[in-house]
């Protein structure tokens, strides 16, 4: 046989395109976000100026009142570290108790990752125990809100599996107590993105579309 008439023998036939043809156009929004936002930064700062600025600009700073316990929680855009250099904050007494940290694509904000502050433990059950909803949650809900009034169509949160912090948690840790940090990420991040709707997108997001 050929080269031509092998190279024609495996090509698709009519019906069968038009079957492979039909499958590509109606798969999930989901499959073409993750196609199209996977290969590339979304925290880096070319990223942030050109899509999130006017995001970070009119973010507002809020203070919510404790009904049961009092005290004042802040919620406020400012800068952070490692996964991104901005972020969403939640703040008590001056003190950072978690922050979701951003990144921009075109039409997407990306929660690059969800961290509480160790050692505040004790403040973070106090908002859950005031506000009747976890921390990440809360984060999670402000970052939806304001993207929704910033005309983004996506939220995206990055699987923790794909955080280097989740391969490399702790430096001085066993093994077992990296397994023990893996556990509690994987808790963390599923437990988020059920409770606020996400859905998976292959390997590297949950993602909503607002």
């Amino acid at each position: 046989m050929s080269g031509f008439r092998r190279l024609m023998s495996r090509a698709l036939r009519p019906r069968e395109w038009c079957k492979w043809w039909q499958a590509k156009k109606f798969r999930p929004p989901e499959y073409f976000f993750e196609r199209r936002f996977h290969l590339f930064e979304t925290a880096g700062e070319e990223k942030v100026r050109q899509y999130g600025s006017d995001f970070l600009a009119s973010f507002r700073k809020v203070d919510f009142w404790g009904p049961k316990t009092g005290g004042c929680f802040t919620v406020l855009a400012g800068t952070s570290k490692n996964e991104s250099h901005h972020s969403i904050k939640l703040v008590k007494d001056g003190a950072c108790l978690a922050e979701a940290k951003l990144g921009f694509g075109q039409g997407v904000v990306v929660i690059e990752s969800l961290q509480g502050t160790q050692g505040l433990h004790k403040k973070l059950n106090e908002f859950r125990h005031n506000f009747r909803s976890p921390w990440a949650n809360f984060l999670i809900q402000k970052v939806e809100e304001h993207a929704r009034k910033c005309g983004f169509e996506w939220v995206a949160i990055r699987r923790p599996e794909t955080l280097f912090y989740y391969d490399k948690p702790v430096r001085t840790a066993s093994e077992k107590e990296k397994e023990e940090i893996r556990a509690r990420m994987r808790l963390l991040y599923n437990n988020a993105a059920n409770a606020m709707g996400y859905r998976k997108a292959g390997y590297y997001f949950f993602v909503n579309r607002l």
